[in-house]
């Protein structure tokens, strides 16, 4: 029972880091492009839009959020919610949503008038 639901929190981790950021790399076809494209903009922060800029704080929200959500597991208190990876999924999701709001942010601030309909 317990792979089941350390494959549940391997799958939301996954689908709220790795997904939009693999799904936003310009890089080609090939494995190693693609491998060096997600490394760049998650790990050495080589972002160039403020589409990656967003994605980024997204990333990084959602994995300090879970490795917050992961303090209250060993605490005794024997709530439903302590349960194994609830807390951690709830990090996660607020992490993930924190970032936005702080890739937003920081974009409008590193990238001034982006998104803004040009006057003719």
């Amino acid at each position: 029972e317990m792979w089941e639901r350390t494959l549940d929190i391997a799958c939301v981790l996954a689908l709220l880091v790795a997904m939009p950021v693999a799904l936003s790399t310009r890089a080609g076809s090939s494995l190693p492009s693609v491998l060096h494209a997600f490394v760049g903009v998650l790990v050495r922060l080589e972002w160039q839009t403020a589409e990656d800029l967003i994605l980024v704080t997204q990333a990084h929200g959602a994995i300090l959020g879970a490795w917050l959500g992961a303090i209250p597991i060993p605490l005794d208190w024997d709530r439903p919610w302590q349960a194994w990876p609830c807390t951690i999924a709830y990090g996660a999701y607020a992490g993930f949503m924190i970032g936005t709001v702080v890739g937003i942010v920081l974009a409008a601030r590193h990238f001034p008038g982006h998104g803004q309909k040009k006057q003719r």
